[in-house]
């Protein structure tokens, strides 16, 4: 249950229940009586993990910046920031937000960003102009959905600028103060916010691929403020709405032009992508259809970079593994150490064993030349991977004050390459943070959390 009273279902290795089941095992296990305070402290505070501390997203939008002279023949289009600050945010969001969301090609959203930005000079025009309330409103030549697209795009790029502002370097002064005197603050994003509330009725019953980019990026955002349930409805519903529109069948994609299948192909993985990280996450089953999905990866012809090319690719690989692993927790989570169990396990084992061989040489050490954030990023991802597929039975065994492993027992390489992964894991977390490559400062910790608990857990054996 939340702080607002509404229930939530919480999965067996969601975090929060990961986190509260791993406290009662150390608390169990304690030659104290009395828990710790840190222990206690993280057991009482982990279901802050569906909501955060501010009022509930879902409440209705009380108060709009200057509804009273929003063109309403032209809404949901208002100007409330500087072109030149908003392009920032645009550059922003393209360069460290946006290859891990990949949905955007980003020639043809600078196209429409164009479009936008037109459009909001004849709105102004048409504001100063002293015509009477007869005269015809100019359609216009952008989508609501593109429209709240562009204000995500602000919003998450300023989230992101807020984060690498936070991080110690010899401009943080400079930057800080840059921050400071930005027009998109905090109250400004939650009007731009209740914009996009206002417009996700027609999002919501109409689906269209603008309509799915911006579920995904509003998702993003409110997993990022810690409103992690909304957020999960809103990919969810983005899921729902790619089958509805056949983006996962090769027929339907391929009746469209080369540029516009590629696309569709970009908006369905990397939906697949951060949807299953959400799910295990929440230790829930995904909507994906992955079974039915017969289309082949986009061949991103407009990107130049091939080393994110190269993380792009082998990421997609590694979360069609995690679907599998997804399934077969689901198949045997009563009984996670009888033999069918553990023979699958062990084939999915070798399945992200192969993965990794499979990797070029210079991939396998993320602090290899060039320095970039996707090596670091894809590690993470495998090693989170291993843990997850191995959680089921660690957890069970841990559980049990009876249960002895041998050295000679099927599972033990199994448990062991967890470990490995929980360290290897705690080790790319520190690295990353102090190289201020990622955004995702608050997933990591949390994951850091457990990691850590697991490990200190594993060392009673």
């Amino acid at each position: 249950m939340d702080r607002f009273g509404h229930t939530h279902f919480i999965g067996n290795f969601g975090t929060a229940s990961l986190l509260n089941g791993l406290c009662d095992i150390i608390i169990k296990r304690s030659y104290n009586l009395k828990p710790p305070t840190s222990t206690q402290d993280i057991r009482d505070s982990s279901v802050q993990t569906i909501t955060s501390e501010n009022e509930p997203v879902y409440q209705y939008p009380t108060h709009l910046y200057n509804l009273d002279t929003i063109n309403i023949n032209r809404f949901p289009l208002i100007n409330l920031i500087p072109k030149d600050e908003a392009d920032g945010y645009v550059k922003v969001f393209f360069e460290k937000v946006h290859p891990y969301y990949f949905i955007f090609n980003k020639d043809k959203f600078q196209e429409r960003y164009k479009i936008f930005w037109d459009e909001i000079n004849k709105t102004d025009k048409q504001d100063d102009s002293t015509s009477d309330s007869t005269s015809t409103a100019t359609p216009l030549g952008i989508s609501s959905a593109e429209i709240c697209c562009v204000y995500m795009v602000w919003i998450l790029g300023s989230r992101f600028q807020e984060f690498s502002n936070s991080n110690k370097n010899s401009n943080a002064n400079m930057k800080q103060s840059a921050l400071n005197n930005a027009s998109l603050d905090s109250e400004l994003i939650g009007r731009y916010i209740d914009i996009i509330k206002l417009s996700l009725s027609d999002i919501v019953l109409t689906p269209t691929i603008d309509g799915i980019r911006l579920l995904i990026l509003f998702s993003v955002y409110l997993s990022s403020i810690k409103v992690r349930e909304s957020g999960y409805c809103l990919m969810q519903l983005a899921a729902i709405q790619c089958k509805s529109l056949g983006l996962h069948r090769k027929f339907i994609v391929s009746k469209f032009t080369n540029e516009r299948a590629d696309e569709m192909k970009r908006i369905l993985f990397s939906l697949a992508k951060s949807e299953t990280t959400l799910c295990c996450s929440l230790g829930r089953a995904s909507a994906i259809p992955w079974e039915e999905i017969d289309i082949d990866l986009p061949l991103l012809k407009d990107e130049n970079d091939d080393l994110f090319k190269t993380y792009y690719f082998m990421s997609v690989k590694l979360t069609m593994i995690i679907f599998e692993i997804l399934d077969y927790k689901k198949q045997t989570q009563k009984e996670p150490l009888s033999l069918v169990s553990i023979e699958k396990a062990l084939t999915f084992q070798k399945k992200l064993e192969n993965f990794w061989e499979r990797l070029p040489d210079n991939w396998k050490n993320y602090k290899s030349l060039p320095i970039r954030r996707y090596k670091p990023k894809l590690h993470i991802q495998y090693h989170y991977y291993f843990i997850t597929l191995t959680l089921p039975m660690f957890l069970n065994i841990v559980s049990t004050q009876s249960s002895v492993v041998k050295k000679d027992d099927p599972i033990m390489p199994l448990l062991v390459n967890s470990i490995k992964s929980a360290c290897q894991t705690a080790e790319i977390v520190t690295y990353t943070d102090s190289t201020g490559f990622f955004n995702e400062l608050r997933v990591l910790w949390i994951w850091s959390i457990w990691i850590k608990s697991t490990i200190s857990i594993s060392k009673t054996y």
